[in-house]
């Protein structure tokens, strides 16, 4: 099934708003240039080489940034640290130009040494996401703003995991000699960060909270918000309270189907929805004596109502999905219509047909 992902954001109210929604004193919290925001969970380390999680996306993707990203909304690939870049007709040489003038968080300049050095980092520390560097033979500094990546074959992705919330992010080769140790910075991470994105990581306390502030040399401008507070609080109901109390300015996921049918009928907040995919899948034994026969299979099938489930589970943010795969997933416009049809009456009719083990 097709959903999104909603955030519930702060708005205005008057006085005279329902206590269901947030309250007036909302507004301070963007006026004040200071966002507060909270995790569900902990996050993993805020180790752009190891996190390989959901939440915590905020953290490391507001303090760190790779060579290239993703446009707001879309699977175009924009120019980031690397403000231009070419690739080979043979598809195995990528040469990227930096951006001048860029400097990490610790003052070091961001040039194509310090990419390279990034790079070996992340194939060093060798976690999760590791593998997107795992066809990279080696890298060429020419000058320092040219940087040029070899692999042993072509990948088609490979631009993909560079623009990726993931993808290899550049790191302050400075910082990672300084504090290096015996793990490659990797302790010193946890709680620091050596990046060169809009934000700074000021605080990083494990299972409670981490904190973000501008960054004032950021190559991209000043951002509004010079502040973000990100508290962990695991219980929604306490999330939703703090909104309603203007506390939070936003809850960015994992609403339950009565607050988000709540907060969509409300006019003390606004709400967002970003596209994803989701599916939730049903796996059968075609091993088994009832399943063995396809026509059984196929009844079971027609005999769940997905657009009930949806409808009950993902109101308001979400609609059935009209194939497996996401909108555009796959090459040549390939089709990928799911031919069942919601019909119960055909596993009633071969129910009783069964031998009586088979029914349950």
């Amino acid at each position: 099934m097709a959903l999104v992902i909603l955030a519930v954001i702060a708005a205005a109210c008057s006085s005279g708003s329902s206590s269901s929604g947030p309250s007036a004193n909302a507004l301070s919290v963007s006026s004040s240039h200071t966002l507060k925001l909270a995790f569900g969970a902990d996050m993993q380390v805020p180790d752009p080489d190891i996190f390989y999680e959901i939440e915590g996306n905020a953290v490391t993707t507001s303090v760190y940034e790779g060579l290239v990203r993703y446009a707001n909304g879309s699977p175009t690939i924009d120019p980031a640290l690397a403000s231009s870049w070419t690739i080979s007709p043979d598809g195995m040489t990528y040469t990227f130009t930096l951006r001048p003038g860029v400097t990490f968080h610790d003052g070091t300049p961001v040039n194509s040494a310090a990419a390279a050095f990034s790079f070996a980092r992340r194939t060093g520390v060798n976690s999760a996401p590791a593998y997107m560097l795992a066809d990279v033979t080696s890298t060429e500094t020419p000058d320092p703003l040219t940087f040029v990546v070899h692999l042993d074959k072509p990948v088609s992705a490979f631009m993909d995991y560079l623009a990726s919330p993931y993808g290899p992010k550049m790191m302050s080769p400075t910082g990672l000699k300084t504090y290096g140790g015996t793990d490659s910075a990797q302790t010193y991470l946890r709680t620091h960060d050596l990046g060169t994105g809009a934000y700074t990581l000021t605080q990083a306390q494990v299972g409670r909270s981490y904190q973000l502030k501008a960054y004032p040399h950021w190559w991209g401008g000043t951002p509004y918000f010079q502040e973000v507070d990100l508290p962990v609080i695991a219980d929604l109901s306490t999330q939703e309270l703090e909104f309603n109390q203007g506390q939070l300015a936003a809850m960015m996921h994992d609403l339950n189907a009565p607050a988000v049918k709540s907060y969509l009928a409300s006019s003390s907040a606004a709400h967002y929805s970003l596209p994803t995919f989701d599916t939730s899948q049903i796996y059968f034994n075609p091993n088994s004596a009832t399943l063995k026969d396809q026509a059984v299979r196929v009844a079971l099938q027609q005999a769940i109502n997905i657009k009930s489930l949806t409808d009950q589970v993902f109101s308001g943010r979400g609609q059935v999905a009209t194939g497996t795969y996401a909108p555009g997933l796959l090459k040549g416009g390939t089709p990928d219509t799911q031919k069942v049809t919601y019909d119960p009456s055909k596993l009633a009719a071969i129910v009783p047909t069964l031998a009586p083990n088979q029914r349950t």
